[in-house]
């Protein structure tokens, strides 16, 4: 038995006093049990100190100190929870040795797993400036288109009057010298034209072509 063994044990370091308690003990001199063994030497080891406070209980109980006896019940579980009672002890100390068992620890509670959310990926920005790289060319381009556009219709006009001034001329040399200048100005807005409409063209392709390339 576990208890024997602590009682030998504490009966090779101190034999005569654990001798003279056991002997009290049996002999229900209760009383001079306590005393023996109320002061145990401060070098006692843990499982010899269980086994003196475990017989000291004993000799409380005995004594009708229930008080005192499961104090000692509770320090000699403490020292050794696995403590066992001698065969034989009255169901009423086995009882109030049971309710003197030792608090448990706490156990320390378990860290909260840490709550990993995840970043949403921003948005692509598209910079206004790359939005708008494309609008430089073609809005030089259409500015050239209209630009021609009015070269041809100044064209046109002049070549009207002078074609106005040759059909009115007395003399055949003014008819000539407005009619060539009427050709020359009708010339000028035919080749006016057909560059503003090239110009304008290819603005049109050109910010269609950029569109869809964004």
């Amino acid at each position: 038995m576990r208890t024997l063994g602590l009682w030998l044990a504490l009966a090779q370091s101190h034999p005569s006093t654990l001798d003279q308690a056991t002997r009290a003990y049996e002999d229900l001199e209760f009383e001079r049990c306590v005393s023996l063994l109320s002061s145990p030497p401060a070098d006692t080891a843990p499982q010899q100190l269980a086994a003196v406070e475990l017989y000291r209980g004993l000799c409380h109980f005995n004594l009708a100190q229930p008080e005192q006896a499961r104090a000692d019940f509770l320090a000699a579980r403490t020292h050794d929870p696995t403590l066992k009672l001698p065969a034989g002890t009255s169901p009423k100390a086995v009882e109030l040795f049971a309710s003197a068992a030792p608090l448990a620890q706490p156990a320390a509670p378990a860290p909260a797993p840490a709550v990993v959310v995840p970043t949403p990926e921003p948005a692509p920005v598209v910079s206004s400036s790359r939005a708008r790289s494309w609008w430089p060319g073609p809005a030089a381009v259409l500015a050239l288109g209209l630009a021609g556009t009015g070269t041809a219709i100044g064209f046109g006009f002049a070549a009207r009057q002078n074609e106005t001034q040759a059909n009115g001329a007395r003399f055949t040399s003014d008819a000539e010298r407005y009619g060539a200048a009427a050709r020359r100005d009708a010339l000028g807005s035919n080749i006016a034209w057909a560059c503003a409409g090239a110009a304008l063209a290819a603005a049109i392709i050109w910010g269609v072509v950029a569109l869809v390339s964004d």
